[in-house]
């Protein structure tokens, strides 16, 4: 009997692979062209010095520009939030992407 499980395991990774395989490339592409556009949006962002919440990431990140610094710096916490809808944990005075306290 462990044998049979064995050749029905083989035969669902063997699928498994296949399956990976042909998506792969796909996917890829995809999550290339994604990439390319946050970037813009960085790119967008660190311009105007505005912050903005990526709604492509399960992990429910935002994003501050360095700039906001040398723009917005005088601006409350809380009005930007309401703007923006962005809300930063350790405030807005840190640049980059704020990632989940959960990861």
């Amino acid at each position: 009997m462990t044998d049979e499980n064995d050749e029905k395991e083989t035969a669902l990774e063997k699928e498994f692979t296949l399956a990976a395989n042909t998506l792969n490339s796909e996917i890829k592409s995809y999550l290339i062209t994604a990439s390319e556009q946050l970037r813009k949006a960085v790119e967008l962002s660190e311009k105007l010095g505005v912050p903005f919440d990526s709604p492509i990431s399960f992990l429910n990140n935002s994003y501050t520009p360095k700039s906001f610094q040398k723009k917005f710096k005088d601006l409350d916490q809380d009005f930007v939030e309401s703007v923006t809808g962005v809300y930063q944990e350790y405030g807005f005075e840190y640049g980059g992407w704020e990632h989940s306290a959960v990861c």
